[in-house]
């Protein structure tokens, strides 16, 4: 059985978040230093994995002292924990484009389970040949989910978006 492997094209994707606090305020940003791949066996994507690699230090939210607080050991605790990641465990395809995502995202040092709803937006031929797909997808994480008692208090959810542009390796 042939696997194909799928890079992500780091120029024409992103991660994007929102933290939703005190029924108020909405803090949004990125990461921008991260990395995944894709394999699919057979060409049937139920029987691929993702693995996505997120270096929580490059959170960017546009305000130095809000990084600072996120990277701090309240919140990421990037000193203690360099790297996130996302290892999918299931891969569903369903009707229109769409796909179901499962999957254990590690972050502070806690595996969390993550879903996140997806829609294929297009394939195609790049000019220099290249088999390119693009995905969107966005998730729900829930702060009990993270065990994190300033969190339990003040959000209320934080929401992912991701955006990807994957390249079909040779």
């Amino acid at each position: 059985m042939e696997t194909e492997r799928w890079e992500i094209d780091s120029a024409h994707s992103e991660i994007l978040f929102s933290v939703h606090q005190l029924g108020t305020a909405t803090v949004r940003g990125r990461f921008t230093r991260w990395s995944a791949s894709v394999h699919v066996e057979g060409g049937e994507l139920t029987h691929g994995h993702i693995d996505v690699l997120i270096d929580p230090s490059s959170v960017a939210t546009g305000d130095r002292g809000i990084d600072e607080q996120l990277m701090g050991a309240s919140w990421l605790d990037v000193e203690s924990h360099p790297e996130a990641t996302f290892k999918s465990t299931r891969i569903r395809v369903l009707k229109g484009n769409r796909l179901r995502v499962g999957g254990l995202l590690m972050v502070r040092g806690l595996e969390v389970e993550l879903t996140l709803d997806a829609k294929l937006l297009g394939r195609t031929k790049d000019p220099w040949g290249n088999e390119r797909v693009a995905l969107r997808g966005k998730a729900a994480l829930v702060p009990a989910s993270l065990r994190v008692p300033l969190l339990l208090a003040a959000i209320e959810r934080v929401d992912l978006v991701i955006q990807v542009e994957g390249v079909k390796q040779p």
